[in-house]
């Protein structure tokens, strides 16, 4: 993606970095944000924290996550599957929306699949990228990184700096 001009501040939301399933793609997703930084620009992101008791929960058969109700006023159970694969950190979910009335699906399955990355090797990218990590936290309003706000985080949540000159 070629996009003109320098910004000063770039934020990914919605654990969107997670999408990125190698160390390449995510790297190469860092180059480009970087790229497009001006220097002193912030870059922001979060992304799911990777407990692993969430990590080694597989779900075979789908379990029901939650309910809304759709905009025609019909209630909709949401209900899924879950397969972490360790050798590539990768979780895959299969999503089911069916009507609670009778069962019928309201839509197709969905298959989204997301890298998880705990921090040291988060710390890694971004120095290999060339950020400065300026504060990590856990979840967004929480407090920053500690083995003990770590127990019941979330999210982790990045805020980074491009320095003000590069080195070469």
């Amino acid at each position: 993606l070629k996009v003109r001009g320098k910004f000063g501040l770039a934020i990914v939301a919605g654990n969107a970095l997670q999408q990125f399933l190698t160390n390449e793609d995510r790297a190469a997703v860092l180059k480009a944000i970087y790229r497009q930084l001006a220097p002193g620009a912030t870059f922001a992101f979060s992304v799911r924290f990777p407990h692993a008791s969430e990590l080694a929960r597989r779900v075979e058969t789908a379990e029901i996550w939650h309910s809304y109700t759709d905009v025609t006023g019909s209630q909709v159970i949401v209900s899924g599957t879950q397969r972490y694969d360790a050798s590539t950190q990768v979780m895959t979910h299969e999503t089911y929306r069916q009507f609670a009335v009778d069962g019928t699906p309201a839509a197709a399955p969905t298959v989204t699949s997301v890298r998880y990355s705990f921090p040291l090797e988060l710390e890694a990218a971004l120095a290999a990228a060339r950020f400065e990590i300026e504060a990590t936290y856990v979840d967004f309003a929480g407090p920053p990184l500690t083995a003990a706000s770590a127990a019941t985080a979330s999210a982790l949540v990045y805020v980074c700096r491009k320095p003000e000159t590069t080195k070469r």
